[in-house]
């Protein structure tokens, strides 16, 4: 029951009001998601989630209630059926008494989110059926799908996340949080479902940036006054173009040095100068040079020129160097790296290798170790439905792990559910027998296997009947007494 100090309607109350909306069914499954992912990293199980374990408050916070105490045993909190509502939401291993994990709570709130889109479970605890009639269709009855009519409107991942998670078979659901809220959010239109105020919940607001934590503190102490930052792709092309810039000059650089080959020499009066080459900067350069002495130097940026002055004799020329600009195109090879990382060894135990006919292929039990990891199943020698033998290898199938065994799965033969139609007659000078039914676990029609009535009798009186049943490759045989009796008119 709901702590008493927790003030808020239980789920189930408010499905007595009809279903909810669509936004309100989002946000529950993802705050209840929250809460058992915190609880099964600590290796608790809940194992009785129902509408009356969920409290939501006025603000519309939801608490998971009911979590097992220290001194509660496996079979008390796990498995023991008290009404149709429990059945309803219990798992099929809880009815089995087999193994439960994390994925037993995720069958149980697929459930939950069922009955939140629809206003009831999907096995007729909610239309007053008994506990027995619920747990058979939890256990042999086709799992429903939610009506297709009740999820117009919700996001196209809702459906299959609900079909996952209360598949029958524990190993085809999610087994962790993480995977179910994914799956759920799968679609992006989820969290746009949702009422803005819920919203608010789910997307978190991203966290400032550095630039805008300078902006504060920096802004303050000029005054207050923030600087506007320029578009991100002027700063990127002032950059391309300084670096090409660049690049022509240190090209044309190069090139000047190798055309001059070294130096200048001038001859002047019989003298002869020789001066390192002058390094131009600029495609065009204008230098004048002016001779006042015969032992004046003259700096040219023409390669290996030779020029002869004459005693107080003043020239001045020009020069103008035209240094080829050349672009080289730079081509960047991009190499992907694969990094693989060995898979960890994980291990399979097989639990529970018996089983008997429902109808449907089934798999062995089994637990993982690691736990809660995915495993799949091949089978020889045909379809694992039927009564019988089957060979199987059963592998890890999470990402990251391997591992496999093998084995043989025994499906053992089912009883037939055989009832008395009627058994008391009124005399009517007639010939009377039993009237029986018989029909299988899965709803097949068996009564061509009743191969005896008993005998007819006409008479008033009690009549000691035995029947027969039987039986087929699925089926065990069957035969019992029973009581006919003609009453006088």
């Amino acid at each position: 029951m709901p702590d008493p100090q927790l003030r808020g309607a239980t789920l189930a109350q408010r499905l007595a009001e009809g279903p909810l909306d669509h936004g309100h069914v989002l946000d529950i499954l993802e705050q209840l998601l929250s809460q058992l992912a915190v609880a099964h990293k600590s290796g608790k199980i809940h194992g009785s989630i129902s509408p009356r374990k969920i409290v939501i408050d006025a603000d519309g916070d939801v608490t998971l209630v009911g979590f097992p105490d220290d001194d509660d045993t496996e079979e008390t909190r796990l498995h023991k059926v008290k009404t149709a509502e429990d059945s309803a939401y219990m798992a099929p291993e809880q009815l089995l008494h087999d193994p439960v994990g994390p994925y037993t709570d995720y069958y149980s709130l697929g459930i939950v989110a069922y009955a939140m889109i629809t206003g009831k479970d999907p096995f007729g605890a909610f239309d007053g059926a008994a506990a027995g009639d619920v747990s058979y269709r939890v256990l042999y009855k086709p799992t429903p799908h939610v009506p297709e009519d009740a999820l117009v409107g919700l996001p196209a991942s809702v459906g299959p996340t609900i079909d996952r998670a209360i598949s029958r078979e524990a190993h085809a659901r999610f087994q962790d949080a993480d995977s179910f809220l994914q799956s759920l959010k799968a679609d992006p239109s989820v969290v746009a479902a949702m009422p803005a105020v819920l919203q608010k919940k789910v997307v978190k607001p991203a966290p400032a940036t550095a630039a805008a934590g300078l902006g504060g503190s920096a802004g303050a102490s000029m005054g207050g006054t923030a600087r506007r930052s320029r578009p991100a792709w002027l700063v990127y092309l002032a950059a391309a173009v300084a670096v090409i810039a660049l690049l022509a000059i240190g090209l044309g650089v190069a090139y000047a040095t190798g055309l001059m080959g070294g130096g200048t020499e001038t001859t002047i009066a019989g003298e002869t100068t020789t001066s390192l080459a002058s390094t131009t900067e600029a495609p065009t350069t204008e230098a004048p040079t002016t001779t006042e002495t015969t032992e004046a130097t003259t700096s040219s940026a023409s390669s290996d020129s030779t020029t002869t002055l004459s005693s107080d004799t003043t020239t001045s020329s020009t020069t103008t160097t035209t240094i080829p600009t050349t672009t080289t195109a730079r081509s960047t090879t991009t190499t992907n790296r694969t990094t693989t990382t060995a898979a960890k060894v994980a291990t399979i135990t097989i639990t529970d290798s018996s089983k008997t006919y429902n109808g449907s292929a089934q798999n062995p039990s089994y637990t993982t170790s690691p736990a809660g990891l995915n495993v799949s199943f091949s089978y020889s020698g045909g379809a694992h439905t039927n009564a019988g033998s089957y060979s199987f290898t059963a592998t890890i199938a999470s990402a990251g792990y391997k591992g496999s065994t093998s084995g043989t799965l025994v499906i053992g033969k089912a009883n037939a559910i055989i009832s008395v139609v009627q058994s008391v007659f009124i005399y009517d000078g007639a010939s009377h027998h039993l009237i029986l039914d018989a029909s299988g676990v899965a709803g097949e029609n068996l009564n061509g296997l009743i191969t005896s009535n008993g005998a007819s009798h006409t008479d008033v009186g009690v009549y000691t009947v035995t029947w027969s049943f039987g039986g087929n490759a699925n089926y065990n045989s069957d035969s019992r007494e029973h009581s006919l009796t003609i009453q006088a008119p």
